[in-house]
């Protein structure tokens, strides 16, 4: 089942841009349609009405000043200058008047033009044929000819003018009449423009802030509750019980998901560390008290060496004490190689121990590096959101760059241009909203970063303790062989005293000799002695090393919550 939180973030960030560009296709659109009926409206005004108007009021003008022209030759001499003069500017003004009447046919007229235009060269016509009788007539300058001229120009010809006049004057409504009605139809388009620009910029609005609520909820607060959990982690108060939850399958989706299974790895890691840090604990506490048993077992050793030695110098002056010193010694060795067993035993004991540990802290070593690894990945994709937020960026300073050109396009509009100023703002603001938006959301990755970046090196810390732990196990390994060494060495001696017993129940006569050999082992049975006691003591130091450490890592981990409830 498809879901749209399930859709890649750029591919949500482009559907949302998408969708401010088609309002913003269809709002600009509406307008330049707009602009262009209004365009084509004004043209039909500008080039066509009104040149038509002036040219019929030219022409009317030119017939007024004929029609004087041609009453006033009716009372001039037709030899004066004057009545030339009327007579040249009668037919300027014919010439005039028919000249443009001509254009005014050339232009593109509507059916109704056409037909007043039709009526009047027909009135025209005649009423020129009867001016021209007048003009001739009153040229000839006869009683005839004048009276003919004024019965024309009071009679027939002035009817015709009057027709030809109100012909004029229906051209004249009609053009005017045309004028308001592109007017008008301008108007109405100007009023469509501007309620379509206005409802595409209210949905745009309800689109945008519908877009921004949507990817705010989708984006900026997964984002958060995954800075909130690492910032509990790097201050050292992390509840690794805590998991969140991961709505879709876009790249916060993703981030989520990675962030619950990083958390997963260190839960895991921290609270093995922990069990291993109550073992070292543990076995530190053991070595403590076998190194204080050695030590202790290596005083009583040496004591009974010094009898034994104290008995080999009174064989030389009581020799009938020598059956009983042969005993002691005999019972002094045995207690020796007893304690020598034990302390064998205990030897091999420390040495599983000291192999458990540093197989323990390699094991720490190798999981604090998976973290470490993990912790990467989470700033690797931080930084991938940080490249996306940077090109949303980029798309707002191309918005706002966009809204800037349409502002002064909408500028240089004028009137019919508040529109696009409207839309302009709009698409400004919301690029200002969007780049907000961005820095928001990258100030929260660069916050993530931040705490990763803490965590790796609180992991580092926990990789330095190990590897002291380690280096230090190392150190109680190769003491453990020297004490084995030792005590085997302890148990060769014991074995030459045993025979020098032998030696001296067998031959009694050899007393002083087998005595002076007694007190030259017992010498070096006191020098293996003191190199145990050494031993042990180094031994008990490397111990508390280790519990040191093992506390150190305790705290270190203990500001973990790894178990829930």
């Amino acid at each position: 089942m498809f879901r749209f939180r399930d859709v890649k973030l750029r591919i949500k960030m482009i559907i949302g841009f998408l969708v401010m560009v088609i309002f913003i296709v269809i709002a600009g659109g509406a307008g330049y349609i707009g602009l262009i009926k209004i365009k084509t409206n004004l043209n039909d005004i500008l080039l066509n009405r009104m040149p038509n108007l002036e040219l019929l009021i030219q022409t009317d003008r030119d017939l007024h000043q004929l029609i004087a022209a041609e009453r006033a030759m009716i009372f001039s001499n037709p030899k004066s200058d004057i009545f030339k003069e009327l007579v040249n500017e009668y037919q300027e003004n014919l010439k005039t008047a028919e000249s443009q009447m001509r254009i005014y046919k050339e232009k593109v007229l509507s059916p109704e033009e056409t037909d007043i235009l039709q009526e009047f060269e027909s009135i025209f016509k005649d009423w020129k044929a009867l001016s021209k009788r007048v003009v001739d007539g009153r040229t000839e300058d006869t009683r005839d000819g004048r009276r003919e001229a004024l019965d024309l120009t009071l009679g027939k010809a002035r009817e015709r003018f009057d027709d030809m006049r109100v012909q004029l004057s229906k051209l004249t409504e009609l053009n005017i009449s045309l004028s308001h009605s592109t007017r008008d139809e301008a108007l109405q388009t100007y009023r469509s423009a501007v309620s379509v620009v206005m409802g595409v910029i209210i949905l745009s609005l309800i689109a945008a802030a519908a877009m921004a609520v949507f990817i705010s909820q989708s984006v900026a607060n997964p984002v958060l509750r995954a800075s909130d959990g690492l910032k509990d982690i790097a201050e050292g108060e992390g509840d690794l019980t805590v998991r969140l939850k991961a709505a879709g399958k876009d790249e916060v989706g993703d981030l989520i998901r990675w962030f619950n299974i990083f958390i997963d790895k260190l839960h895991d890691i921290i609270k093995d560390i922990a069990g291993n840090a109550d073992v070292m604990n543990t076995s530190s506490k053991g070595l403590s008290e076998l190194s204080a048993f050695l030590a202790k077992g290596a005083e009583e050793v040496s004591e009974k060496a010094n009898t034994v030695n104290k008995s080999a110098d009174n064989v030389n002056t009581v020799i009938s004490s020598v059956a009983s010193a042969v005993e002691q010694v005999t019972q002094n060795a045995n207690i020796v190689a007893s304690a020598t067993e034990e302390m064998t035993a205990t030897i091999h004991e420390i040495a599983k121990s000291t192999e458990k540990a540093r197989l323990i802290s390699e094991n720490a070593v190798s999981q604090v590096e998976s973290a470490t690894s993990g912790v990467a990945k989470l700033g690797a994709a931080a930084k991938e959101i940080e490249a996306v937020t940077e090109v949303i960026t980029e798309i707002s300073e191309q918005t706002n760059l966009l809204s800037l050109n349409a502002t002064i396009e909408a500028a240089r509009a004028g009137e019919a241009g508040k529109g696009f100023a409207v839309v302009a703002n709009e698409i400004k603001a919301l690029a200002r909203q969007t780049s907000e938006a961005t820095q928001n959301i990258k100030e929260k990755i660069e916050g993530i970063q931040s705490s990763t970046s803490t965590t790796v090196s609180d992991i580092e810390g926990i990789t330095s303790v190990i590897n002291e732990v380690n280096d230090i196990v190392a150190t109680i390994a190769a003491s453990v062989e020297e004490q084995s060494a030792t005590t085997n060495e302890i148990a060769s001696n014991i074995v030459q005293i045993s025979t020098g017993i032998q030696s001296v129940s067998e031959n009694i006569s050899q007393c002083a000799g087998s005595s002076t050999e007694i007190a030259e082992e017992m010498s070096t049975v006191n020098a293996a002695v003191s190199e145990m006691t050494n031993n042990c003591s180094q031994v008990k130091k490397n111990t508390m090393d280790i519990a040191k450490l093992a506390s150190a890592l305790k705290d270190k981990i203990g500001v973990f919550k790894v178990n829930r409830g």
